[in-house]
């Protein structure tokens, strides 16, 4: 790098002198809390790249008399040499510093802030000096042996102010930015609080509406975007999405129906079973009732003929969609017809019964065209095929209930019972209903996509802040 004109390059030591600190002995409790501060690495960590005033200890004249630790003055710049390497502060009072830092007072010739913001800019570079196994230090032959490029005292200054400068404008930027979370998080809480308890359609309109006209703020707040698709598909399965309509057939018509086409027998939902209230022309159900369940397998892996076919064979790292029309592995006819493979028709819902992914996850998802399963999956093939995209929703809404359910076995692994599976309730609105709800989930759940990528694009013009920033600093 060229020197600039009037620079020089000195040894530190030449204009500023090497200090070190020391820890008075702990087994005189009389040398220890005195009055005379004394910085430790929590101090230097909490100060670093400022003036440090108080310490969290300090020590009496007596310890430093009968100590190697030296009381240093005001201006003394203190770089952690162990243990933390790295952090640097300057005394804005004469005080003491533990061993673990090495300390400069400087000459008239260089200034203690310049020193101090020299050694911030090279945090990493000295972390480089630093060796050893267990803790990293920068020993002093390394210390004795900094150079630095030593600016005019007046350009020392003029670069100090302009460093203050950004320095003040990051710091009024993290202050808008604290202002703008806590203002986000309070209209985040208002805002979901009055759409779950909402009463009734119009009610979810209103407070939906008040969500998105403040969306700019609360999508500043993580995980909001994913807490609003979980609400939406909340407010769907409990009939507070969409009104009623008068003239819609009850869902105990559907419920009749697919009883009727199911061999299954279950018992009906029990209103203690029942988590929440449904309106009028609902019904509870199993979700046994909706269907038959079928299970899978796995082909022997020993015969390559049964792993060159063109069908689908689905495992739950497959189930990260929620629409499957294909799979990572395939399998033969041939497999099929000499294993407990079965073929599960277009329109099936799949579920993971077995893994690990069951400690956070309900993986569900509807069938597009055939395919088969393996053991750790369950396929529920529908007895009324236009309750498929309802019911879809319906289960992604449930996932918190369906979790409650998991099983975990003396080694760790999840499991849920096909039984339990089969019993688990599930809210059936009337057929015409669960087409308007599948319509509006599907149109909120877009706009939460076009909300995630305004959050995306926000965080691009913040790193495009930050890099303009950098570069006017650097000009």
């Amino acid at each position: 790098m060229k020197t600039p004109d009037g620079w020089q390059c000195v040894p530190l030591t030449s204009v500023a002198t090497l200090e070190s600190g020391h820890t008075p002995s702990r087994n005189h409790p009389e040398y220890w809390d005195g009055g005379v501060p004394w910085i430790g690495i929590r101090d230097a960590r909490k100060h670093n790249g400022k003036e440090i005033f108080d310490t969290e200890q300090t020590v009496s004249e007596l310890g430093i008399e009968n100590s190697s630790a030296r009381l240093l003055p005001k201006g003394t710049v203190c770089l952690s040499r162990t243990a933390s390497v790295g952090y640097v502060t300057i005394m804005g009072r004469s005080m003491a510093t533990s061993q673990d830092f090495v300390n400069w007072v400087c000459s008239d010739a260089l200034l203690p802030k310049f020193l101090m913001y020299l050694f911030v800019c090279e945090h990493e570079s000295l972390r480089r000096f630093s060796k050893g196994a267990v803790h990293q230090t920068i020993y002093f032959p390394e210390v004795k042996a900094f150079h630095i490029l030593l600016p005019p005292v007046e350009e020392q200054e003029n670069i100090i102010a302009v460093v203050e400068h950004f320095l003040r404008r990051c710091d009024d930027l993290d202050a808008r930015q604290a202002k703008q979370r806590e203002t986000a998080a309070r209209l985040n809480k208002a805002a979901l609080d009055a759409l779950t308890s909402a009463e009734g359609p119009e009610d979810v309109v209103a407070s939906w509406r008040r969500v998105v006209a403040n969306f700019a703020l609360l999508t500043d707040v993580p995980g909001t975007v994913k807490m609003l698709r979980e609400l939406v598909l909340e407010l769907a399965v409990r009939g507070q999405l969409v009104p009623q309509a008068v003239g819609d057939e009850p869902a105990s018509v559907l419920a009749g129906k697919m009883a009727g086409a199911n061999p299954t027998a279950l018992p009906p939902v029990k209103e203690s079973e029942q988590p929440y209230s449904l309106p009028e022309s609902w019904r509870w159900v199993r979700l046994g009732m909706c269907g038959g369940f079928m299970g899978g397998g796995t082909p022997s892996k020993s015969t390559p003929s049964f792993w060159a076919g063109p069908i689908p064979w689905v495992s739950p790292k497959d189930m990260k969609r929620p629409y499957i029309e294909d799979a990572e592995d395939h399998i033969s006819q041939e497999a099929i017809e000499h294993s407990s493979v079965k073929l599960i028709p277009s329109g099936a819902l799949l579920f993971v019964v077995r893994g690990m992914i069951l400690a956070h996850s309900f993986p569900v998802a509807l069938t597009t065209r055939s395919v088969t399963i393996n053991q750790d999956m369950k396929a529920l093939v529908l007895a009324a095929p236009a309750v498929a995209e309802y019911l879809l929703r319906a289960c992604q809404a449930s996932r918190k209930r369906m979790l409650l359910r998991v099983e975990r076995s003396s080694h760790g692994t999840c499991r849920l019972d096909s039984e339990e599976v089969a019993r688990f309730p599930i809210p059936l609105p009337p057929l015409a209903e669960q087409k308007r709800i599948v319509a509006k989930v599907d149109h909120l759940m877009s706009l939460c996509d076009t909300l995630e990528e305004k959050l995306r694009r926000a965080e691009e013009g913040a790193r495009k802040l930050a890099d303009a920033l950098v570069a006017e600093l650097l000009a």
